[in-house]
C-alpha cells in the first residue's frame, strides 16, 4: 500500500514538473503615450503638414523615439467618413496651462481650446483641466466644456512678478530683523 502511494505522489510530482515546463512564465509590458500638439507660428497661426521628424520627445531628460505619429487637421470636413458610434469616438485631454502662459496670451488659449471644443464630434469625450489644480470637467457636450474654458485665465507673467516680489519683501524683512537684534541686546 506504501508504494502505491508513494508511485501516485511520484506520478503527480512528475505531471507538476512537466506541465510547468509547457507553459513558461514571462511578463511583458506596452506603453502608450498620446502627447496632442497644437502648433502655432509667432502670430498664433495654426502650423500645417508636419512630421514625426518636426519633434522632438523627451522624458527625464533623455530623448524618446516617436513610433506612431499622426497629422490631424483640426479644419478638415473629415466627421462625414467615420460613422457616429461610441467606438468611433476620441477621448482628448485638453489641458490648459494657467502657471506658466502670459496673461497677455491668454486669450489665444482660449481661442484654439474653444475651436477644439467647438469641432467635437457627438462621439468624442474631452477633459478640460487647468495645471493650477482646479477641478477639470468631462463631457461629450460642449456647454459644459465651454464654460469651464470661459474660467481660463493664465497667471504666468503674474506668478513670477508676485514671487520676485515676494523674495524682495522677505529679504527685506530679514534684514530689518538682523538690524533689529543688535538694537534689543543693547536696551536690555
Amino acid at each position: 500500500m506504501t508504494r502505491i502511494l508513494l508511485a501516485v505522489a511520484v506520478a503527480g510530482l512528475a505531471l507538476h514538473t512537466v506541465h510547468a515546463q509547457q507553459a513558461p512564465a514571462f511578463s511583458s509590458r506596452a506603453d502608450l503615450v498620446v502627447v496632442p500638439a497644437v502648433v502655432v507660428d509667432g502670430k498664433g497661426r495654426p502650423v500645417a503638414d508636419l512630421a514625426a521628424t518636426d519633434f522632438e520627445l523627451r522624458e527625464d531628460g533623455d530623448v524618446d523615439p516617436i513610433t506612431t505619429f499622426t497629422y490631424v487637421d483640426a479644419d478638415a470636413e473629415t466627421a462625414g467618413d467615420v460613422p457616429d458610434t461610441p467606438e468611433n469616438g476620441r477621448f482628448v485631454v485638453l489641458v490648459l496651462d494657467d502657471l506658466r502662459v502670459p496673461l497677455t496670451s491668454g486669450w489665444r488659449v482660449k481661442e484654439i481650446a474653444e475651436r477644439f471644443v467647438k469641432l467635437m464630434r457627438p462621439q468624442d469625450t474631452v477633459t478640460v483641466i487647468r495645471l493650477n489644480g482646479d477641478h477639470g470637467v468631462t463631457s461629450n457636450r460642449q456647454g459644459p466644456l465651454r464654460q469651464h474654458i470661459k474660467r481660463y485665465v493664465p497667471f504666468g507673467e503674474e506668478l513670477e512678478s508676485l514671487a520676485r516680489d515676494a523674495s524682495f519683501s522677505l529679504g527685506t524683512l530679514a534684514s530689518l530683523t538682523q538690524q533689529m537684534q543688535p538694537a534689543r541686546t543693547a536696551a536690555r
